[in-house]
């Protein structure tokens, strides 16, 4: 272990055994000879007590290339994959280039400040949540370790009060659809099915017999059976005999 002088600037230098392998750390400390003997005795000390992190000295991948490894797994793994790419587009152009051990939870609160001022607090709470993930991410594979999300607190988002339609009004909304929408409308109506889920129906998803419609492709990714009461059976029906 030793200090040395370059250039006006003081280093550490040493080697430590770390992961099942020798390396060597060299650090600049300043222009000071009496901190740089101060540092290097810090450093003897942890690795003495056994306290030492090598990873405090290793340079982590960026943000960009963490975003191009969590690209190809949320498109095998995540469901909200496109809203997430939407979330990265920001993201990226924030944090692009720096290194994952540069981001602090400081840069992640200033990011959520601006982005208040651009987008809604749930817009911006969908963001800190896919970094957030992202971090967990590159902890277990091994890329960083620490996440600088953990202790930004996300924005109180209003919670709108829910009103249903009564019957009537179920009555007149049905009334006012095109013939193309009707059908789509009744199934969200009397199913509580997502668009998405209602859009990529097929004829093999229903079972009249059991009067049943057969989801495989859910947000959960588990497959469930949605009932069809008789208003419901009859319009599809008439929907497939109109198609034929």
């Amino acid at each position: 272990m030793r200090i040395f002088k370059r250039k006006g600037i003081w280093y550490i230098d040493f080697s430590v055994e770390a992961k099942g392998e020798r390396r060597r750390i060299r650090k600049a400390v300043g222009p000071s000879k009496r901190e740089a003997e101060e540092a290097l005795a810090v450093e003897r000390g942890k690795i003495l007590s056994g306290t030492f992190d090598i990873n405090r000295f290793v340079e982590s991948i960026t943000f960009n290339e963490l975003s191009s490894e969590y690209i190809e797994y949320i498109e095998l793994h995540k469901k909200s994959f496109k809203r997430d790419m939407t979330s990265l587009r920001k993201l990226r152009a924030e944090f692009g280039d720096i290194r994952l051990n540069k981001i602090t939870p400081f840069d992640v609160e200033k990011y959520k400040m601006k982005r208040r001022k651009e987008v809604s607090p749930a817009s911006v709470n969908r963001e800190l949540a896919c970094i957030k993930y992202m971090f967990n991410l590159a902890i277990k594979w091994g890329k960083t370790t620490k996440n600088p999300v953990k202790d930004v607190k996300l924005f109180k988002e209003k919670n709108r009060r829910l009103r249903f339609l009564n019957e009537d009004e179920i009555i007149r909304l049905i009334d006012s659809c095109s013939d193309q929408l009707r059908p789509v409308i009744i199934t969200a109506i009397y199913t509580g099915m997502r668009r998405g889920e209602i859009l990529n129906l097929k004829w093999d998803d229903i079972d009249f017999n059991r009067n049943l419609i057969q989801i495989d492709e859910t947000k959960s990714g588990s497959p469930r059976d949605v009932p069809m009461n008789d208003f419901l059976r009859q319009t599809m029906l008439e929907l497939k005999s109109r198609l034929s």
